[in-house]
This record gives C-alpha cells, structure tokens and sequence, in this order.
C-alpha cells in the first residue's frame, strides 16, 4: 500500500497541495468498516492508511 500511495503523490499534484497543506496534524482513514486500515468513529482501529500518509508527507517534505 506505502508503494500506491507513493506513486498517488508523485502522480497528482493535488495530493503533494493537500498533504503540504496538512501541516503536522495527524491524519485518519475514516473508515468504520475497516480498523486495520482507517478508524470508527470511535477512534478504534489501526489506522494504517493514515499512517502511511503521514509517513510519505514527512519524507515529501523538502
């Protein structure tokens, strides 16, 4: 998932603006149907997506 993620940034330039944009505040997959990548609405879950997004923003940054 970390390598299509990768290649979502590198391909869209809106992606680079959002997540520049995000500064340094954490990042949620709201997904309530599935905890190992996002979380519910009651913040459980592993949120692995987001993760991965936070993780690729810090290294984007120049």
């Amino acid at each position: 998932m970390w390598e299509i993620c990768c290649a979502k940034l590198n391909q869209h330039e809106y992606v680079q603006r959002s997540l520049e944009r995000s500064g340094s505040v954490s990042l949620i997959e709201d997904s309530p149907m599935d905890s190992s990548w996002g979380r519910d609405s009651d913040w459980s879950g592993e949120n692995a997506l987001g993760k991965i997004w936070m993780e690729l923003r810090e290294a984007w940054r120049p």
